[in-house]
């Protein structure tokens, strides 16, 4: 049978077996509503209901169509209704579940609550109804309200703070002016030490009051929120008392002597602004600062200005005449007048205008300060509202400095109230400024060596440390605790977020989504960000932003080219980011990203937006995505070290900055693997899944072919080559036939080589665009090299050259094509013979690649022109080239050539008599030509090691050096040797080995 489920608490919905029921119009649906909760109802009932302001007759008809149109749209569901000429109800027979029966059937249920009944919810020209579910909202909220109370008192008496929490916000959700919720939450926060919390709760109630209503909060509840800031007070000042604090010693010297001649009035005494950014240990160096006074015979006042207190006039100073006034009674100091004790003293200032006020202050100042001197300590000033400012300001320069000291602390950003106040203070030189820095990396090692004396910190453990923490005080004190404490560094800890809650308290919804996309961005969010997803004008945006540098909460990125906002130390960041919900974090990483690449369009040169934009579609759980900017990124750095010629689609500069390291390689490419098995699991095999599996196969099989993995290569590109067919993809299609034909040449396997060359000239032909005819061209040339038909293989590479030095394609992007042929004819004139045209050809091929400064392949390059300038005799020249091509070997692996020049070097090295040198390049030569195992590699290091060999029986010193490594006989070096150079059709070195003989 089917189940009829009618929500009726939050935004209403009606569905069978969820599906929802459309009603043909607003009067049906309100009406199945009412007798949903009400379950019968009479015919004058719904009339009256629905349909008052209609005469009678007319209402009646409307109501007996109405009720067709109900039934209509639960078609085929059986009776819904039980009718008869007076009474209309729901059939019992028919499951019927609703939210409201299910909230009223459990006494203690709260969680099904989930809104207002029928919120949002209206009909028109229904009166009676309206007034019907506003009654019945109003029953339902109460009915939750006590509930929650319920709750509160339960969880108070367990002391489950969390539930005291989570009842109170729910309570103060449902109903704002609900001041005993906020009296348990205040006095919850006060238990949890959420300090900063309390104090946005009390200032949002005490603004919804004067908007809603023009009044302030109950007594009781001033009373509470009165003890939430004295245990506020009492907690932090024995936090910074226990608080570990390390140098700071410029600092100190100027308070100690400031204080001192403050004391013993030896010289000119300032008072001190201690100003800095959150957590930097402002208060601790005031309170060192207080410290002086102990013991000494000065009245000592101090003062805490709150966030709160800025709409309310002179509140910072009241403290301190309460303060002033009762120090004046215990010390029998007569002043002017004096409130009386029926009068509050809040109400005495607030009936006394700003001058009388002054007046009241100077006054007490200038009379206490005969009898003893004063320090007055004022912390966060950038709290104080305007009035209280100006009569700072006023004190400032009408008492006497030697008899009056103020002590401020101050965050480092920029406050409108108190422009005055710095320009007085730079004006009239009254205050000794004391500006606190970060802790540089050097402070941050002394800082944990003093607060861990016996502990040996590692300089990984350091080095995150500073990383996190960026010299901050506070923030490096809370990691110490968690040293201490064996726990996890990486935690952002409750005290922490308490602290750094309190900068984003007062924050405008449009800064709250500057904020959001900020925190998306690890190194700085770009403008055009903010002005595309806010759909703002840029000046507007930079009006926000300007307002947020001035709070120090952000700052310029110089991580860009353009202009990009960052937060001022990455815990920040941090904080805000984890308070985004993770729907939240998905759209927006998702829609960066999607920004980021069309900003992109067809510039394949910008590296870094790819990495940009493969982190915001990771983070966005983009899946399918960011695979695909994964294998980009991948490609580009494998076009590098696994194409022996790649095409250029960067600038010279970005090639050059590459190194490669293997292992991380076989990481990233198990990455890809693994990513793509999630999308498999996640969609199937869609087409574009297809292609990103195409993408992985290629980069792993050109990876395995290249480090000498034949078999696991050649399979993965046999998968490519059936899903490219499969799907008829030209492009993957042909570089499969590359990368079959370049394990060929390196396996000198020449029997398949003509059947892949064809084919691929015929996808090439089919494509219509003859964009990579020279590569199948070049791999033309080397198949006939290889099978020794050298006049062939010279006419295809001038075909080649011919083909690249057109003005399309002579441009940086292809000049290693350009070298690779001068590099293959170099190759066809050494297989004749012609050793000095062989050289010449090398060299055009070095001197295109350093006057277009490429390093990628000319490893290849200087090692062929070395092999030949040895051959010549030209030892020097040999050598040098061979020294630039071990340079760039040393930072790829899998080299082709790298052997040879290691084991030419050992020769040359052999003739200046460095047998140790000449022994450790023949071993790095002998273990890399058995990696790659090609042919002439191998048969060339086989070659060396025969001339060493022969060379071992007339010298001694040689013999003692090499001879653990080489002790098979010359003969048995040379057989091999012979196969191998055979095979590879050398012949030139096959008539030098057989002169060893």
């Amino acid at each position: 049978m089917s189940t009829l489920t009618v929500k009726m608490l939050g935004d209403s919905r009606v569905s069978v077996d969820g599906k929802p029921i459309i009603f043909q119009y607003k009067k049906v649906e309100a009406m199945f509503l009412y007798l949903s909760v009400k379950k019968h109802a009479t015919r004058d009932e719904l009339s009256n209901l629905l349909w008052i302001d209609k005469d009678e007759i007319i209402a009646r008809k409307n109501l007996r169509n109405a009720i067709y149109e109900l039934k209509k749209s639960f078609n085929g569901q059986g009776e819904l209704l039980n009718i008869n000429k007076t009474m209309i109800e729901l059939n019992p027979g028919i499951e019927i579940i609703t939210d409201v029966d299910d909230f009223l059937r459990d006494e203690v249920e709260v969680d099904g609550y989930h809104g207002s009944f029928l919120q949002n919810y209206s009909v028109k020209d229904a009166d009676n109804f309206e007034s019907w579910m506003l009654e019945k909202r109003d029953s339902l909220r109460n009915i939750y309200l006590k509930r929650l109370n319920q709750l509160v008192e339960i969880a108070k008496r367990e002391n489950n703070l969390d539930g005291i929490e989570k009842y109170c916000k729910l309570i103060i959700k449902n109903d704002e002016f609900d001041e005993n919720a906020h009296r348990n939450l205040l006095n919850c926060y006060k238990l949890q030490g959420k300090f900063n919390n309390g104090l946005e709760l009390h200032d949002r109630l005490s603004g919804v009051l004067e908007k809603e209503l023009a009044i302030t909060p109950e007594l009781e509840t001033e009373k509470v929120f009165s003890e939430f800031l004295k245990d506020m007070h009492l907690r932090r000042k024995a936090e910074n008392k226990k608080m570990f604090f390390y140098g700071r010693k410029k600092e100190l010297l100027i308070i100690d002597d400031n204080c001192q001649k403050f004391i013993d009035g030896s010289g000119e005494a300032k008072s001190i602004l201690i100003k800095g950014e959150m957590g930097i240990g402002k208060t601790w160096l005031k309170n060192k600062l207080i410290h002086n006074f102990a013991g000494k015979d000065v009245y000592l006042f101090e003062n805490d200005c709150y966030q709160f207190e800025k709409e309310h006039r002179l509140n910072a100073w009241k403290h301190i005449t309460f303060c002033l006034l009762q120090a004046a009674k215990n010390d029998q100091v007569r002043i002017p007048f004096n409130p009386s004790q029926e009068v509050r003293l809040e109400d005495f200032i607030d009936l006394m205008n700003h001058d009388n006020f002054e007046y009241l202050i100077l006054t007490l100042l200038n009379t206490l300060s005969e009898k003893k001197k004063i320090v007055i300590s004022f912390e966060d000033i950038h709290w104080m509202n305007e009035s209280s400012i100006s009569l700072l300001i006023s004190m400032l320069s009408r008492i006497d400095s030697q008899r009056v000291m103020f002590v401020f602390t101050c965050r480092n950003e920029v406050v409108h109230s108190l422009e005055k106040f710095y320009i007085f203070i730079k004006k009239y030189n009254k205050l000794e400024p004391i500006m606190l820095c970060r802790y540089t990396k050097n402070e941050v090692e002394g800082f944990i060596h003093k607060a861990r004396p016996n502990t040996i910190v590692s300089k990984e453990v350091l080095d995150r440390i500073y990383a996190e923490t960026e010299g901050n005080t506070f923030f490096l004190a809370e990691y110490m605790n968690a040293l201490n404490s064996k726990k996890d560094i990486n935690v952002m800890t409750a005290k922490m977020q308490d602290i750094i809650g309190s900068k984003f308290l007062d924050m405008s919804k449009e800064e709250k989504k500057i904020f959001e996309i900020t925190s998306l961005f690890d190194n700085g969010a770009p403008l055009f960000v903010f002005t595309e997803l806010l759909q703002k004008d840029e000046l507007d945006i930079l009006d926000i932003i300007e307002g947020l540098e001035n709070r120090c909460i952000l700052e310029e990125s110089n991580n860009s080219n353009s202009l990009s906002v960052q937060f001022t130390h990455r815990k920040l960041r941090e904080f805000q980011y984890m308070n985004l919900t993770h729907v939240r974090k998905s759209v927006l990483h998702n829609k960066v990203a999607q920004l980021l690449e069309n900003r992109l369009g067809n510039d394949s040169r910008n590296i870094d937006a790819y990495y940009q934009i493969a982190y915001h579609f990771k983070n966005a759980n983009n899946l399918v995505d960011f695979l695909r900017y994964k294998i980009k990124i991948l490609n580009i750095n494998l076009d590098f070290s696994h194409e022996r010629f790649p095409v250029l689609h960067f600038e010279n500069k970005f090639y050059n900055q590459f190194e490669f390291d293997d292992k991380k390689i076989k990481k990233k490419i198990q990455e890809l693997k693994e990513i793509l098995e999630n999308i498999k699991a996640a969609g199937g095999e869609t087409l574009d899944v297809l292609q990103l599996e195409m993408s992985v196969l290629h980069i792993e099989g050109r990876y395995m072919i290249r480090r000498g993995a034949y078999d696991e290569g050649l399979g993965c590109i046999r998968n490519l080559m059936e899903i490219a067919q499969d799907v008829a993809s030209r492009e993957f299609i042909i570089e499969a036939c590359k990368q079959t034909l370049l394990y060929c040449i390196q396996t000198n396997y020449t029997d398949m080589m003509m059947k892949y060359i064809n084919y691929g000239y015929e996808q090439v032909r089919e494509q219509k665009e003859l964009v990579n005819i020279w590569e199948l061209k070049r791999f033309e040339a080397i198949y006939y090299t290889m099978t020794g038909d050298h006049l062939t293989a010279e006419g295809l590479i001038t075909e080649c050259l011919e083909l690249l030095n057109r003005p399309a394609r002579n441009s940086n992007q292809y000049v290693l094509h350009t070298a690779a042929c001068y590099d293959e004819m170099g190759g066809i004139k050494k297989s004749r013979g012609e050793l000095t045209e062989a050289l010449h050809y090398y060299e055009k091929a070095i001197r295109l690649c350093e006057q277009r400064n490429v390093w990628i392949s000319i490893s290849l390059f200087y090692t062929h022109a070395g092999e030949i300038a040895y051959w010549l005799g030209k030892y020097a020249i040999a050598k040098k080239y061979f020294e630039k091509a071990l340079g760039v070997y040393s930072r790829i692996k899998y080299n082709a050539g790298q052997p040879i020049a290691e084991g030419y070097m050992s020769l040359l090295l052999l003739k200046e008599g460095n047998y140790k040198s000449a022994l450790r390049y023949l071993l790095k030569a002998d273990r890399n030509a058995n990696i790659l195992r090609i042919p002439k590699e191998q048969g060339t290091v086989l070659r060396i090691q025969c001339k060493f060999r022969l060379m071992m029986e007339s010298n001694l010193e040689l013999y003692e050096v090499f001879k653990d490594y080489l002790h098979q006989s010359f003969e048995c070096y040379a057989q091999e040797s012979l196969t191998m150079l055979k095979l590879a059709k050398e012949d030139y070195q096959i008539s030098l080995l057989e002169g060893l003989s």
